[in-house]
C-alpha cells in the first residue's frame, strides 16, 4: 500500500497544478513570468484572486510541500530503494531541495513586490480589493 504521506503529497501536487492552470486562465493575456504592467492592464479580482492575492504562488507552495511529502517520508521509494546510497544523486537531491526552498521563500518577497507594483498602478481600486482579500499566499495565515 502507498504511504499516507505519498497520497497526501500527490493530492497536493495535483491541486497545485489545477490551481495554477485556473490562475493562468483567469489572468489571460495579463499573465507573464516577469513583474510588469501591460497596456490596458486591469486588476484581476475574480476566481482564485478573490481568496488570496497571489494564488499562483499558493499553487507553487502546495507543489513544493507535496513533493517533499511524497519523497521525503521514510517509506518513500526514494528512501527505501537504496538509490540514495549513490552519493552524486544524494548531492543532486539535496541541491534540488535547497533550490526549491530558496525559490519558495523568494515567492514571498516577489508577492510583496507585486503588491507594491499593483498598488502603485491601481491605487484605491487595489486598496479596496486588498482590504477584502487580506491574505497574500496562505489563506488565514499570510
Amino acid at each position: 500500500t502507498l504511504p499516507v504521506s505519498y497520497i497526501m503529497g500527490s493530492l497536493l501536487i495535483i491541486s497545485a497544478g489545477i490551481l495554477r492552470k485556473i490562475c493562468y486562465r483567469t489572468l489571460g493575456r495579463f499573465f507573464t513570468f516577469e513583474l510588469s504592467i501591460q497596456r490596458e492592464h486591469r486588476l484581476i479580482t475574480k476566481g482564485p484572486y478573490s481568496f488570496v492575492r497571489h494564488p499562483s504562488y499558493t499553487g507553487t507552495l502546495l507543489l513544493t510541500i507535496g513533493l517533499f511529502l511524497m519523497h521525503g517520508n521514510p517509506d518513500s521509494w526514494l528512501r527505501t530503494s537504496g538509490v540514495l546510497e549513490f552519493i552524486p544523486l544524494r548531492i543532486l537531491l539535496l541541491g534540488w531541495g535547497g533550490v526549491a526552498f530558496v525559490l519558495t521563500v523568494g515567492l514571498f518577497a516577489r508577492a510583496a513586490q507585486e503588491d507594491r507594483l499593483m498598488r502603485d498602478r491601481f491605487g484605491e481600486e487595489w486598496d479596496r480589493w486588498a482590504s477584502g482579500v487580506r491574505y497574500c499566499i496562505v489563506p488565514g495565515i499570510y
